[in-house]
């Protein structure tokens, strides 16, 4: 699935029309571009839920067997602990990254 690729580059469109107009436009200076980079999330979340409601949903596979609370939902939980720290490693990262760009602007 390219949802990575395309919340990025919609990010980056957002973020950039968004420092156009808070910054430049309206004269905010640094807290202009605070709220374009808050908002560049809020962009990239709706950008991936409008691909998975409308591009990928009859690609993806429902399981209506496994309920909340069954012995599927909380055995062999090795692999989900894994991804879940790798996620919380990349989201650590890129805030360190941002802060890091940040200081060197």
């Amino acid at each position: 699935m390219m949802i990575g690729p395309i919340s990025t580059a919609t990010g980056v469109l957002f973020h950039g029309s968004c420092i156009g107009l808070f910054y430049y436009y309206l004269d905010w200076g640094f807290t202009g571009i605070c709220w374009a980079t808050a908002m560049v999330f809020v962009g990239r979340t709706i950008a991936a839920q409008i691909y998975i409601r409308c591009v990928v949903a009859d690609k993806i596979k429902w399981c209506d067997d496994v309920l909340m609370f069954s012995n599927e939902t909380v055995s062999n939980l090795g692999p989900m602990i894994k991804v879940c720290l790798m996620s919380m490693f990349m989201g650590i990262w890129g805030w360190w990254a941002f802060e890091i760009f940040t200081f060197m602007a």
